[in-house]
């Protein structure tokens, strides 16, 4: 089954734990980039250029999916 498929067939409800992807990343422009990708499937997207903002999104929201960078300073 090609992986766009899978990813879109769980995504029947809109703005569900299932749909939200937190990207992490210190680099802004890698941030817009998956913002914009995600966005355009159909997925909510929260970003965070960092560990401790990351942390904090996650208090407040029901995340399905985290995209992050391992290489960040002070990580």
């Amino acid at each position: 089954m090609p992986a766009r498929h899978l990813l879109q067939k769980g995504l029947r409800h809109p703005m569900t734990t299932q749909r939200t992807v937190l990207c992490v990343d210190d680099d802004q422009s890698n941030l817009s980039s998956l913002e914009k990708i995600l966005h355009k499937e159909g997925y909510r997207v929260l970003t965070a250029p960092g560990g401790e903002a990351a942390l904090e999104l996650l208090r407040r929201h029901p995340v399905a999916v985290i995209v992050t960078d391992l290489m960040m300073p002070g990580m």
